[in-house]
């Protein structure tokens, strides 16, 4: 009975109990996060080259996975935990641009803000110096005071508030996504976190092209409209893939 062992000899076999033990966590963790991932690219896989019936809940479905794989696996720093109160806005936007179908744009587009802020707060973390926190708040407020700005005085009057609140949630997302890859050499949590805004970027990106062809009225001869016209939704592209990485950056072990 090792309990009645002296204390020297005991010491090694606790430690090795303690390891066998953190080895099977690990390894239970390991296949969850590769269960994880074969699910989420099978959802992709689907969406992309299937002609699916209720497409928006696999779309939607990609999102909820993600909240319950962060929930799971939040791990108790504060990146995790952001990580995961990202993704609680993300499903509550996608709610209401998804599943009844953009009925609430301008309150989905708000939601998705609250998001971003929370991706900005993962990338304050990885700034190594209190500059560096400095300049991106200061950049990141300053850029969304130039942005707003823009749209008050191209569109004047017209001003609709959903075009002020998406200039301040595009600002935000691809300031995030900037500063993410300043630090993109830091860890495998960092290169994850870049790569996944990155494409979050891209899918907004090609939401923001479809906007401007319905506001400005391009015409079919313009590149944004010949792009979009190609036979492929860059949405399903990029959103599915953006959320995956995101939730994995979340896990310092992924």
């Amino acid at each position: 009975d090792k309990e009645n062992l002296p204390l020297p000899l005991r010491h090694p076999l606790l430690i090795r109990e303690r390891v066998l033990k953190m080895k099977n966590r690990i390894n239970k963790k390991t296949v969850l996060i590769l269960l994880f991932v074969l699910i989420q690219a099978t959802l992709w896989m689907l969406m992309l080259f299937c002609k699916l019936q209720g497409y928006r809940y696999y779309s939607y479905a990609n999102v909820v996975l993600c909240l319950v794989f962060s929930f799971l696996f939040v791990s108790g720093d504060r990146s995790s935990v952001y990580q995961t109160v990202a993704f609680t806005f993300t499903v509550i936007a996608d709610y209401f641009l998804i599943i009844l179908n953009g009925q609430y744009k301008t309150l989905a587009v708000a939601v998705f803000l609250c998001a971003q802020i929370f991706y900005a707060l993962r990338v304050y973390l990885l700034a190594s110096s209190r500059l560096e926190r400095a300049v991106q708040i200061i950049v990141r407020i300053v850029l969304c005071l130039i942005g707003a700005a823009i749209v008050l005085i191209i569109f004047k009057k017209s001003t609709d508030f959903l075009y002020v609140v998406s200039v301040i949630y595009y600002v935000n997302l691809v300031t995030s996504m900037i500063f993410a890859f300043i630090r993109f050499r830091s860890g495998r949590r960092a290169r994850l976190l870049a790569i996944g805004l990155l494409s979050f970027a891209l899918c907004d990106i090609s939401i923001g092209f479809d906007f401007l062809i319905d506001i400005l009225n391009l015409p079919s001869t313009s590149f944004i409209y010949r792009l979009m016209s190609l036979p492929v939704s860059f949405v399903t592209v990029f959103y599915p893939p953006s959320q995956t990485l995101l939730c994995l950056s979340a896990d310092a072990e992924c």
